[in-house]
């Protein structure tokens, strides 16, 4: 038998007294059972009562002194639409039943002389029939009202049921959709961004789904959130983000760049006003190319915070990188700054440019010592270490593997928290007009980044700073490394070397340069210029210098066509585009000659004889 331990508020509407006492004690003498009665004996009584209490149920007579039969029922449900009613009747017909039944009545029980514990039931049932329902109806309007569409498939994808947030979404009726495919695939879970078309329409939306079951099938529950508002606010942002960067690098860029053609031009436009008098020309002639050095550098700079620089990899081994930038550090840095290295045993080699890494060091070194104006420590520190599982710091995740770790660490003034978020950003810099250009760090950034590293920065304002650069080890052992720089004039040759290059100004530069160092040279300003110097040539041409892309013919093309005739010609291509570009256009690989534009004479005739063959010099 069911029983409550809760109260149940009842209401009896029955005009004869005894039948409601006895239906009252019966009631109260069943153990287990807890009812809280209140008796009315018209229905007028009945409809005070119900408008002044709550009540769980209401077992009521149908015929009474001012109403009767199915008036009755209809008059309480009135009252209170969702308030579980028993009929209590003494001519209980089937026609009757089923009438009381139609009209909301949860039961039907006869006065002669009922079962108590069988009234006691039934008014529990209706109760437990009635919160179900009432449940049942909340969550029915939550799914409605729920600005989330929502989507029961079967297991062949076909909706079962849609909620009306779906019908908006896909702009479909319910009829519509319940039985179409909807194509949600188990690769979304958890969660996922799928495209709804509705109509001509494109929307977004964050798709989610769970398993559940629907009339005791075992289906899927599709979540889908609209955020086609959400992603173009977020794409704004970012653009506005990015609009804001670009502002801010162009300006940098203007300031540093203008303060160098002041330098260049400033000095041509002094030696042209008297150019037959101009003793101080050779000092000229330095100051100009100082200047175009340091744009040179700045360029490099730019292209290394965006990843963009062309490296010339090499396996090296850190703790002899840094051996023989210790011979130049403490100059650096000044003798108020003690310097520390702790070198890690037996030291897997990474892979990257030694010289441009040369200039992650010399920034963080630079930027150390600015940090200690009253002196202090340096401790550069190296160790292997292995990453598992996937590591996620300052926002970050490292992908598991082994590593080299450098830790750069001094115990300076530190950073404040909220500088410490954007010492990354080209040209930010907190230093005083004319001590920094704030590319610094941008540049240390972004040549870890394009190395496929990872930095991080710890610093606490008063307390030092540590920076932390983890760089992928190389797996396979490689050659030791020896970068002794040569002291050497650069080579020349008497062989014969084709130019191939759309810039006026570099071809007369790149003409004079090798016809001093003893090279045949025929220049061309195109590719099909340069072409048809090849095929009109009688004699050997023995190298091919061309940029990497001209108007009418690339480089690759050009050589591939000069190649297929020639087959003793060698290539050497330049560029002043970045990696990405050059890459694009299949030159940039293990396998080819290449260099980098801006070069030096110097670093053009080196690079020229490197791949003619030092000491080879032909013959035409």
């Amino acid at each position: 038998m069911v029983s409550t331990t809760e109260p149940v508020r009842l209401l009896i509407l029955e005009d004869n007294p005894a039948d409601a006492e006895l239906a009252e004690i019966r009631l109260s003498d069943i153990p287990g059972f807890n009812f809280s009665l209140s008796s009315a004996r018209s229905l007028k009584d009945a409809v005070r009562l119900l408008e002044d209490m709550s009540f769980d149920a209401a077992v009521i007579d149908l015929n009474l002194p001012d109403s009767v039969g199915m008036d009755t029922l209809r008059a309480v449900r009135a009252t209170h639409q969702d308030l579980p009613i028993i009929v209590l009747s003494g001519v209980i017909t089937e026609e009757v039943r089923l009438q009381t039944l139609r009209e909301g009545a949860e039961d039907v029980i006869g006065k002669d002389d009922p079962h108590a514990a069988l009234l006691a039931r039934s008014i529990l049932y209706a109760i437990e029939r009635h919160r179900a329902s009432e449940h049942q109806r909340q969550i029915e309007q939550v799914v409605e009202q729920s600005p989330d569409a929502m989507v029961v498939i079967d297991c062949e994808g076909r909706a079962l049921y849609v909620n009306a947030a779906a019908e908006s979404l896909f702009g479909k009726s319910r009829s519509e959709l319940e039985g179409e495919h909807m194509g949600f695939s188990d690769s979304y879970l958890p969660e996922a961004e799928i495209v709804v078309l509705r109509g001509n329409e494109t929307r977004t939306g964050q798709i989610r789904l769970v398993d559940i079951r629907w009339k005791q099938d075992r289906v899927k529950l599709a979540t889908i959130r609209d955020v086609t508002e959400r992603k173009i606010l977020e794409s704004r942002l970012v653009q506005a983000q990015k609009m804001e960067a670009v502002g801010q690098l162009a300006g940098g860029i203007a300031h540093d760049f203008n303060n160098l053609l002041n330098i260049i031009n400033g000095y041509l436009d002094f030696y042209f006003a008297d150019p037959d008098n101009c003793p101080e020309l050779p000092t000229l002639l330095i100051e100009v190319r100082d200047a175009g050095r340091r744009a040179a550098s700045l360029t490099s700079q730019l292209l290394a915070f965006g990843r963009r620089s062309v490296l010339s990899l090499e396996a090296v081994n850190l703790n002899e990188l840094i051996r023989d930038l210790m011979r130049i550090l403490p100059r650096l840095i000044g003798e108020h700054i003690k310097l520390e290295v702790i070198a890690g045993r037996d030291l897997a080699q990474v892979k990257l440019d030694p010289i441009q890494f040369d200039q992650v060091l010399l920034n963080l070194a630079v930027n150390a010592r600015d940090a200690m104006p009253r002196g202090g420590r340096i401790i550069i520190e190296t160790a292997n270490i292995v990453v598992e599982g996937a590591n996620t710091s300052h926002g970050l995740t490292m992908l598991p593997g082994n590593y080299i770790v450098l830790s750069f660490s001094d115990d300076g003034e530190g950073i404040d928290s909220a500088t410490l978020h954007r010492i990354f950003e080209p040209f930010y810099t907190t230093k005083e007009m004319g001590r920094g250009t704030g590319l610094g760090l941008a540049t240390v950034h972004g040549i870890v980044k394009q190395l496929g590293g990872y930095i991080f920065v710890y610093s606490e304002k008063g307390k030092g700073t540590t920076f932390k650069i983890y760089l992928p080890a190389v797996t396979s052992e490689g050659e030791p490394i020896v970068r002794v720089p040569s002291l050497e004039a650069p080579q020349g040759g008497t062989e014969t070397i084709l130019v191939a290059e759309d810039e006026d100004g570099i071809l007369r530069l790149v003409d004079r340069v090798l016809t001093k160092l003893g090279y045949t040279v025929l220049t061309a300003s195109s590719g099909t210029g340069a072409l048809e110097l090849a095929e009109g040539h009688q004699g050997r041409i023995d190298l091919l210098l061309t940029d990497v892309l001209m108007p009418n013919m690339i480089g690759p093309e050009l050589a591939e066509q000069i190649s297929a005739k020639r087959h003793e010609i060698k290539v050497l291509y330049m560029s002043g585009y970045t990696d990405e570009t050059v890459v694009r256009f299949g030159v940039l690989n293990s396998t080819v000659n290449y260099i980098a534009k801006p070069f030096s004479p110097e670093k053009l005739a080196r690079r020229v004889r490197e791949v003619l063959g030092a000491g080879k010099s032909q013959n035409n």
